[in-house]
């Protein structure tokens, strides 16, 4: 699609448009709330990249893609949550781009900036996507997935990327491998013909490919890590009464619907539009001439129903989870905001009908409410007097001050050895979800990892120099709740909860300061002198 050209008030519109932009990704990379999974995967990077094989030499719950992906920058510039945060915003700037490009190409330059300024204006899908997780890596490929279903003419490049992309997104999130099929499927359909047979066969191979290493290594150990685990995280922690259903299946029913919904209305001002737009383009396809010329070439009608039925097979899987989150709707906000922003420029195109004033009265609507509007949220919902990543770095600098030279630190928060630069026993990578209690001595020693007995034997062991311990580890170890401030009467926490720790171990410091999703009040032992 000819792009009309940019005049220079235009170029100085686009320019406010990128700076605001700009700003709020910044405070998002910077000052955005940490979540405990960042440690995991970026220590993941850290030991894929040392020798480690994945699943077999270490845990990680996930597919396999994502440590290869954070590890190369810290391989480069060395373990920090500033270089995962960093290596996340590189990637969110390319799923910008990819939206910005399906934008333009489906819609002409009013959609992409509609859609890039609806993405910019979610500050959940914000936060989500610029912290080092996999939402980061593998929501740009499901974009390029849809980019390349709905761009590329019917053949055998249509047959094999969109898919190929969609693969490498579910060797991020294992469960999106069943949209790979789907996803084939749609583009099978456009082809046409018996080449889809040759096609599946190819991705099939390219799949047992990617996962043959593993597989090789252990399988055991590569099932527990991606299947069992998963689908075992509901009674994981049973031992410390968390996870368990209760409940009768109605009342079960109604509190996952609660969570659905509560989940999806963090993201309503792209949905509504989005699900206006389906009811436009099921108008208009109702006629099956106009699903025959899909085949073809995909208009914004079809475009706009493809776009909307990705975005809820990408999420879908995810009813499955033993609970939801709205970060696990975040693959699928670019899809959406698509679709909603090409609903919305038919509107703006029937209100002006020169290409010119759309474009201007777009860009002047985004920078002059949209984007600082998104960057006043963004303020509004973070801490800047010190962000989450800045408290950490702090906390963290204190172990070299009052345990300085070689040695481990045991913690179930895997943020805070990053931060650090300091190992971390190889059984507590993935911080909390390290930590199973009912596992036989068999399985704790095939699987590498962790029950109560065992780390607290790592605690004592000789190589171990410090411990950061925190309420959320009193609370999954001893079954009842920490204090959720550290006053006098919680000192000697971490003693009452390993009380043979006392001889060893004395307490250097305490924080007060919540150190991102689910901390509650950390101790810093070392030991005695």
């Amino acid at each position: 699609m000819r792009m009309p050209a940019m005049s220079p008030r235009d170029r100085l519109l686009f320019a406010a448009f990128v700076v605001f932009a700009a700003a709020d990704i910044a405070l998002f990379t910077l000052a955005g709330a940490i979540n405990q999974d960042e440690g995991f995967y970026l220590l993941a990077g850290q030991r894929v990249y040392h020798g480690d094989v994945l699943y077999r030499d270490f845990p990680y719950f996930q597919a396999p893609l994502a440590p290869y992906v954070y590890g190369v920058p810290q391989v480069i510039f060395g373990s920090s949550l500033y270089v995962g945060r960093a290596t996340a915003a590189a990637l969110f700037f390319v799923t910008l781009a990819l939206t910005a490009y399906a934008g333009a190409r489906l819609g002409g330059r009013n959609t992409a900036l509609v859609a890039v300024a609806m993405m910019l204006a979610t500050p959940l899908f914000m936060l989500h996507m610029l912290q080092a997780r996999s939402e980061a890596i593998g929501t740009p490929f499901v974009v390029l997935s849809a980019v390349l279903a709905l761009r590329l003419a019917p053949g055998w490049r249509l047959l094999l990327l969109p898919a190929l992309a969609m693969l490498a997104a579910s060797l991020v999130r294992g469960n999106l491998l069943p949209v790979v099929a789907l996803v084939f499927a749609w583009c099978a359909w456009r082809t046409g013909g018996d080449r889809w047979m040759t096609a599946a066969a190819i991705i099939v191979a390219v799949t047992v490919a990617a996962w043959s290493p593993f597989l090789a290594a252990d399988v055991d150990a590569t099932v527990f890590n991606v299947v069992t685990a998963q689908n075992e995280r509901r009674i994981q922690f049973s031992a410390a009464g968390v996870g368990l259903p209760s409940g009768s299946p109605k009342d079960r029913y109604i509190d996952r619907m609660n969570e659905i919904s509560t989940s999806w209305a963090s993201y309503l001002h792209l949905l509504a539009p989005a699900i206006a737009g389906l009811a436009f383009a099921s108008a208009r396809l109702r006629d099956r001439a106009k699903w025959t010329a899909a085949r073809a070439g995909v208009d914004a009608s079809s475009a706009i129903a493809a776009l909307i039925a990705l975005a809820f097979f990408v999420w879908l899987p995810n009813v499955m989870l033993y609970r939801q989150e709205p970060r696990y709707i975040v693959p699928a906000v670019p899809l959406l905001a698509l679709a909603a922003a090409l609903f919305v420029r038919r509107g703006v195109a029937g209100v002006s009908d020169a290409a010119t004033s759309q474009h201007r009265a777009v860009l002047a609507i985004a920078v002059a409410c949209v984007l600082p509007l998104a960057v006043a949220i963004g303020i509004a919902s973070i801490d800047l007097n010190e962000p989450d990543v800045v408290a950490t770095n702090r906390f963290a600098s204190l172990i070299d001050k009052h345990a300085p030279g070689p040695g481990n630190v045991v913690t179930l928060d895997p943020t805070i050895p990053v931060a650090a630069d300091v190992p971390l026993p190889r059984e507590l990578t993935m911080g909390l979800f390290s930590y199973w209690p009912f596992l036989s001595d068999a399985d704790l020693d095939r699987y590498h990892v962790v029950n109560r007995a065992r780390l607290e034997a790592m605690m004592l062991a000789p190589d171990t120099k410090a411990i950061v311990f925190s309420g959320l580890m009193a609370f999954m170890v001893t079954s009842s709740s920490a204090p959720s401030d550290l006053d006098e009467d919680a000192g000697e926490e971490p003693f009452r909860v390993f009380p043979r720790l006392r001889d060893t171990y004395e307490i250097a410091e305490t924080n007060r300061a919540r150190l991102g999703q689910g901390s509650d009040g950390y101790w810093l032992l070392v030991r005695k002198k």
